[in-house]
């Protein structure tokens, strides 16, 4: 028994001893047993530790371009980014740290002209990844537009207020189903409210921008009006045997104009006075006789007098015919239209039956109805569009301005003057160069430059030799011989200078 060891031996003697012969032979062989399997389990092997991931960064923006309209702009980056990086930079604000997913909100100039990149680089402790996105440059588009009501749905005299919002537009105005203005030079987002609501209304909302016009519409339905019944119970006199006359004295007009309502109803106690629309010059009591002049109406209207007395009422309605109203009118020009490069022009215009103006195309913003404008000094050709509303419509109008290629002053542009190279005696020559250039400093063909060429080369130094006293043999050529010091000069003659 290979259990039996001098080790086990001891044990076993001191658990006989303690437990008695039977027992402790019991106890002990459950221990061995207990050992042997403990043995022979292998302790589970650890797990390497994997290496962590490279982050992960993912980008998107809205919206995902960039328009060339002339307007300030907001770019919204959404970011996510996985895996635990512990720090990342974003190359559009250097005081960023952030390492989690999240929104940034980027405001861009009016005079972006180049497609911008995003780049976000994030680490880790062993890893490191970089992710861009650029945003290109597109031409202007037409607005967008969202236009919605608190209520589609409104009671007699009752009220609405309408909400709108909009990009890329410059103004915005508010307009009914006859192209009335009810509000003009709005900002692009913002909310009106209308009260005393008579008749269903179709609201349009236009918004201008450097990129056309965009117009969204919604339909306000307004229930009738209730009249209360206020007869007796008593029965009441025909009314073909009361007196009540009600009239206009036009049953059409045109846009703007005016009617004149007459009425008599002398067997009447009182008269009550609505209008669809409503009208505020013709409501509330009215006299059981009188005449009333209506004024500026710009939509087909109904005018009603309801007259009453203890037997009961009477009712009488005229309905106005309104004309169409006339659309706006634009005069555009320019002084002139056609320019040197480099120069600018005279805008000038007229408008009619408008009550606002915008800008678009080589400007922008709002515009008064009548002005004058100079444009910017101009390079190249541009177009300049006036875009007016009124009641009667929308109109714009553009012009081109034509540009002259540019033209360039030639003249010769000179180097300084080299070194002087050659005999001593007879003098040396130095030289220069001579190039003909624009008057933007580019190098040109020599043939532009009309003058005659400045001269590229020159005599110098023309120097003599001393012949008198004892610098007589200082002759020209090599090896002349030179007084020396003991005579009064140098070993060594220098011809440039004559002295010894």
């Amino acid at each position: 028994m290979n259990f039996l060891t001098k080790k086990n031996l001891i044990i076993l003697t001191a658990i006989l001893l303690i437990f008695g012969f039977s027992t402790g032979i019991i106890y002990f062989i459950k221990r061995q047993t207990a050992q042997k399997i403990e043995n022979i389990i292998p302790e589970s092997p650890s797990l390497p530790i994997a290496p962590p991931m490279p982050p992960e960064i993912f980008i998107n923006a809205s919206p995902n371009y960039i328009e060339d309209n002339g307007l300030e702009k907001t770019i919204v980056l959404k970011t996510y980014i996985k895996n635990n990086p512990t720090s990342c930079l974003y190359d559009w604000d250097k005081n960023l740290n952030s390492i989690i997913s999240t929104e940034y909100f980027i405001k861009l100039p009016s005079n972006v002209k180049t497609p911008q990149t995003y780049t976000i680089t994030c680490a880790n402790s062993v890893n490191q990844a970089k992710k861009s996105i650029t945003l290109p440059i597109v031409a202007a588009r037409p607005p967008t537009v969202g236009f919605s009501a608190d209520k589609y749905q409104a009671e007699y005299k009752g009220s609405v207020t309408l909400t709108w919002s909009s990009q890329s537009a410059t103004s915005c105005s508010l307009k009914n189903s006859l192209n009335k203005i009810l509000a003009s030079n709005l900002l692009s987002e913002g909310e009106k409210t209308f009260t005393s609501l008579t008749n269903s209304k179709t609201y349009i909302i236009t918004c201008v921008g450097p990129g056309g016009i965009t117009s969204e519409s919604l339909s306000i339905t307004v229930d009738a009006p209730v009249i209360a019944d206020s007869s007796p119970s008593s029965p009441t006199i025909p009314t073909t045997a009361k007196t009540f006359s009600f009239s206009s004295d036009k049953k059409s007009i045109p846009y703007n104009s005016s009617v004149v309502l007459s009425w008599s109803a002398p067997n009447f106690s009182y008269c009550t006075a609505y209008s669809d629309p409503y009208s505020n010059n013709w409501s509330s009591i009215q006299p059981k006789n009188g005449e009333q002049k209506i004024e500026n109406l710009v939509e087909n209207t109904v005018f009603t007098l309801i007259c009453e007395d203890s037997n009961g009422k009477t009712q009488k309605s005229v309905s106005i015919t309104v004309g169409a109203a006339s659309a706006p009118a634009i005069t555009f020009s320019a002084n002139p239209s056609s320019v040197p490069y480099n120069s600018s022009t005279a805008l000038s215009w007229s408008v009619s039956n408008a009550e606002a103006c915008s800008a678009s195309g080589a400007w922008h913003g709002e515009k008064p109805i009548n002005g004058n404008e100079n444009t910017a000094k101009l390079t190249f050709n541009q177009n300049y569009t006036l875009t007016c509303e009124g009641t009667g419509g929308v109109i714009n109008k553009s012009i081109s301005i034509t540009v002259g290629t540019r033209t360039y002053n030639y003249i010769w542009s000179t180097g300084n003057w080299g070194s002087c190279i050659g005999a001593c005696s007879s003098g040396g020559t130095q030289t220069r160069q001579a190039t003909c250039k624009r008057d933007d400093g580019q190098s040109a063909n020599e043939d532009k430059c009309t003058s005659s060429k400045p001269s590229t080369s020159q005599k110098c130094n023309p120097q003599g030799y001393n012949t008198n006293g004892p610098y007589a043999s200082c002759a020209p050529g090599i090896g002349a011989n030179c007084p020396s010091s003991g005579q009064g000069g140098n070993s060594s003659c220098t011809c440039q200078t004559n002295i010894w």
